[in-house]
């Protein structure tokens, strides 16, 4: 009966050989990953990450941006926009395919915005008690927006040599906070728009939101 099960045996073991084999070639040990379309947001941002694997099909992803100083006086709402966005993610990766280069992977992501821009508004004052004589007096002053966030997503990890392309996408539920100060009555501090819509949205709120994200990396080992 041994000799029946033997071949059995020797056989699973090198299913499951192959298997880590795979998932050893295919899951990023360390990987350096840049995100060039965050270049174009609204809050133009420099994002570099960086992926370390923890466990066979584990591994954890820590992502960094950093807010592109930019002073247009032109634009009186967004100016000298400046801060920071970090991400923290952890990706479990499934369906590794040897012929395609190319292995699937779900994550669970966690983030914090947090960018500071200079606003000018003009406001309605008197030179006297009653307000006979009245004049516009303008006014600067830092408009902070906070953002945490937390996300589920799915995407694919597909190699060519040592670069690879990383697509994701899910949804994610958005704590927006925007906080400025109050200059009281006649203050006239409008955002631009599209119709009745505002870009960016400056309500304060919690959203469920799509994600996309798209990432060229470079694997260091």
């Amino acid at each position: 009966m041994k000799f029946f099960i033997l071949p059995f045996l020797f056989f699973a073991q090198g299913i499951f050989a192959q298997d880590s084999l795979l998932y050893s070639s295919l899951v990023p040990h360390h990987a350096l990953k840049i995100s060039p379309f965050h270049l174009f947001g609204f809050y133009p941002t420099i994002q570099l990450g960086y992926e370390i694997k923890v466990a066979r099909q584990f591994t954890l992803q820590l992502e960094g941006g950093y807010v592109i100083r930019y002073q247009n006086n032109s634009d009186t709402e967004y100016q000298d926009k400046r801060g920071v966005k970090a991400k923290l993610e952890l990706h479990y990766y499934m369906l590794p395919s040897a012929r395609a280069r190319l292995i699937c992977y779900g994550a669970v992501e966690i983030y914090w915005n947090a960018v500071n821009f200079d606003r000018v508004t003009s406001q309605q004052e008197c030179f006297d008690l009653e307000c006979n004589h009245v004049y516009m007096r303008e006014y600067k002053y830092k408009v902070m927006y906070r953002e945490p966030g937390v996300a589920l997503k799915v995407g694919f990890v597909k190699y060519f040599g040592y670069f690879f392309m990383d697509i994701n996408s899910g949804w994610g539920i958005r704590f927006v906070d925007y906080t400025d100060p109050s200059l009281g009555e006649g203050t006239t501090n409008e955002v631009n728009g599209w119709g009745m819509i505002s870009i960016p949205n400056e309500d304060d709120r919690v959203a469920l939101s799509p994600i996309v994200g798209i990432r060229f990396g470079y694997l260091l080992h």
